[in-house]
């Protein structure tokens, strides 16, 4: 390797650290994993005792560094689930293979480690930043955006071979022709690898654009420039495999929507796990595959099918002598075709180099680890929602996961991208994207329209469903002032649905979306400050809020009410903000310094804190006395502050 590669390795880390200190975190994140992955050499450092350093453990360290020092509020925010079990389990599974073979315990620490740092911090990561609708949107959009960084770059090496990686850090081998052409690969290792990014930048960009999630990205029109050129590099890759996946997760895609059903991407999730339960006791040969292969496609391309088909059933033979936990680490996996051991088996596919080292158990649970998030969407959301755009990025995940498990049939990429997306698609919540039917979600279609009844009755439903939804309203600050608080909750969940889907239908009406913003604000009040604090719901109650101040950005009690969701949602930096913008608009109020003085506080600013705790204090006594939820911020705070019960109110 060149002097640049070891830079870009270990250099990766602060580099990440300074993109959390100039961005907001969700953006240097996303920014971290995509350049982490495009950027950086696909080159193993040993470390003696340690797992290898790769860039995506360069990737994970850094950005493990840059949220304790920048953004801790997204790691104190992380709340374990049983649904993270399984990628939690298959990352210290290597404990288990390195005990049983006696390999020791300080081996099975070192195995744990680096299946933490190469599976679970990556899957906990996109929990963190990525677990909710604008998250995953987010992330989606960079993938789109290191797709066209990679256009120029692979029309280039198809003209002119691939030479970049070779040039930029002095690693790189001879591939071959593919079709008569060159098959590029930039940073990647393999031109296989770089037709599978480039796949799945295309499935992105034409799913979101034909969805109506995004227009443009970076400035460029995304229908007529950007998923037309990320198609074309995509076949300029020759990748047979990528390109058969781009179309299998179109066709998918497309037609779960269109047929509203669940069916086909459980089936595509599920082959994966049928193949190797097919194969391990040799159920299916693959003869029958090579034979397609070879009529439909290529002769060669048959002949490097039946080569791999031939090397996992010496893998798998070798594998079942340690059924259980598997053979361990250095290479005690490995197969050979002869008895004298010199011509060693190719490991190629992720699932059968899986299976050798950590046995039936392991494999087991590193296919547990991305069908338990695809299972939970497909669980969750009815498929005639998969192709709304608050839903579009999740479907999207979920497909990417299916497509995964097809690819480490054949590929062992350990990829940080499908990874992440596996983290951020189990942090969605219907009740939280469905029920906040954000203005300008996706517009019937014509079928739709077609059973529409006539305007007059139309009109008169929609009108006592608006009755209905103020009703609802109504009753939900009724039970509030009665502290029948989860009958408020209910009775305004029930006034944000009925809401949404009069928006939908009148999409323009600011009536409508000043109605759903007012009883959102209610209700994320009430989710994020519930006296009960084991009850609260801030996560939600923030999601809620950033839409009623998007959707009305001159109404200073949206504001607030976002700053204090922000507040109890770990978010210190955005609840002062938000609540210094509230102050902007009309002043302020104690419920904007109260909070102030505890997110100064947990900041660590005492003295702004106690300056803005003597403002809301005086306040308080003179605009609302009395107030009992006022009065219990106030006490809150001076116990944050100075660990002491408030004082009476100054007047």
């Amino acid at each position: 390797m060149t002097i640049l590669a070891y830079i870009a390795l270990f250099g990766w880390i602060p580099a990440v650290i300074v993109m959390f200190a100039v961005m907001p975190p969700r953006h240097a994140a996303a920014a971290a994993v995509v350049g982490g992955w495009l950027l950086l050499p696909p080159y193993q450092l040993s470390v003696v005792g340690l797992p290898d350093y790769t860039k995506n453990m360069a990737t994970s360290i850094g950005m493990i560094l840059s949220i304790l020092i920048f953004a801790p509020q997204y790691l104190l925010g992380l709340r374990l689930r049983l649904i993270d079990l399984p990628i939690i389990l298959f990352s210290v599974s290597g404990m288990a293979s390195s005990l049983s073979n006696g390999l020791g315990l300080y081996d099975g620490l070192s195995s744990a480690l680096g299946g933490t740092l190469y599976w679970a911090l990556p899957y906990l990561l996109g929990r963190m930043f990525f677990g909710d609708e604008k998250g995953l949107r987010l992330f989606c959009t960079a993938m789109i955006i290191g797709g066209l960084a990679y256009v120029l770059p692979c029309l280039w090496e198809a003209r002119m071979s691939p030479q970049l990686l070779l040039q930029v850090y002095g690693l790189g081998q001879w591939q071959g022709l593919r079709f008569g052409g060159y098959r590029p690969n930039v940073f990647f290792w393999t031109g296989l690898e770089c037709g599978m990014w480039m796949t799945a930048a295309t499935l992105t960009a034409w799913w979101l654009w034909s969805r109506g999630v995004i227009r443009q990205v970076a400035g460029v029109p995304a229908g007529p420039i950007v998923v037309p050129a990320l198609f074309a590099v995509s076949i300029i890759c020759r990748s047979t495999g990528a390109i058969l996946l781009l179309f299998i997760g179109m066709v998918i895609l497309r037609l779960s929507v269109l047929l509203r059903t669940r069916l086909l991407l459980i089936g595509l999730i599920l082959a994966g796990p049928t193949y190797a339960a097919l194969r391990i006791p040799n159920y299916w040969t693959g003869q029958n595959a090579v034979d397609l292969v070879a009529a439909w496609i290529d002769p060669a391309r048959a002949q490097s099918l039946e080569w791999r088909f031939m090397c996992e059933n010496y893998l798998v033979a070798k594998a079942m002598q340690q059924p259980l936990f598997g053979w361990g680490g250095w290479g005690r996996s490995e197969a050979y075709m002869d008895e004298t051991r010199t011509i060693k088996v190719a490991m190629d596919g992720l699932w059968v180099n899986t299976l050798g080292p950590k046995g039936l158990v392991g494999l087991s649970l590193l296919f547990a680890s991305l069908l338990v998030p695809a299972i939970v969407f497909i669980r969750r959301f009815p498929p005639q929602t998969w192709g709304d755009p608050r839903v579009a990025a999740g479907s999207l995940a979920a497909t990417f996961l299916g497509l995964y498990l097809i690819d480490c049939l054949l590929n062992g990429f350990v990829n940080i991208i499908y990874l992440t997306l596996a983290g951020g698609l189990v942090g969605l919540d219907p009740r939280q994207i469905l029920t906040a039917g954000a203005p300008g979600a996706a517009a019937a279609g014509a079928a739709a329209a077609a059973r529409r009844p006539p305007p007059a009755l139309e009109a008169s439903a929609a009108a006592g469903r608006l009755t209905l939804a103020d009703r609802c309203r109504g009753l939900g600050r009724g039970f509030r002032q009665e502290g029948r608080l989860d009958q408020a909750d209910a009775a305004w969940s029930r006034a944000l649905e009925l809401l949404a889907g009069l928006i939908e239908a009148d999409p323009g009406s600011d009536d409508l979306r000043r109605r759903w913003c007012d009883c959102a604000n209610d209700l994320a009040w009430l989710r994020a400050n519930h006296p009960d604090p084991a009850r609260r719901d801030p996560r939600s109650a923030r999601t809620m809020a950033r839409r009623a101040v998007d959707d009305f950005p001159d109404s200073p009690a949206y504001w607030n009410t976002l700053g204090v969701a922000c507040y109890r949602d770990g978010g210190d930096d955005d609840a002062i903000e938000a609540l210094e913008r509230s102050r902007d608009l009309d002043g302020g109020s104690a419920f904007d310094d109260v909070f102030l003085a505890m997110a100064h506080a947990r900041r660590g600013d005492p003295a702004r804190a106690r300056q803005e705790l003597a403002r809301a204090l005086l306040r308080a006594e003179r605009d609302f006395p009395g107030h009992p939820e006022l009065a219990a911020f106030c006490d809150e705070a001076h116990i944050l502050i100075d660990g002491a019960a408030a004082p009476a109110a100054p007047r």
